[in-house]
């Protein structure tokens, strides 16, 4: 029994072995591809927003103090 699972087996090892090389090759080219300049700002707007956000954290609130 074991013979007759052997070729298959190693027919999908190839397989498997085939779609990895295409997903890294697919990969690779989106890798380098440019950002998008709207994505770009969105990511800005959100760096902004959280760095903005930190710093009113970092400020003590009315009639507290900080330690």
């Amino acid at each position: 029994m074991a013979n007759q699972d052997e070729p298959n087996g190693s027919r999908d090892d190839a397989m498997q072995s085939l779609i990895g090389k295409q997903l890294r090759n697919l990969y690779d080219t989106v890798l380098v591809e440019p950002i998008p300049d709207k994505l770009v700002e969105l990511l800005l707007k959100l760096d902004d927003a959280t760095s903005d956000r930190d710093e009113r954290d970092d400020e003590p609130s009315e009639g507290t103090e900080r330690r």
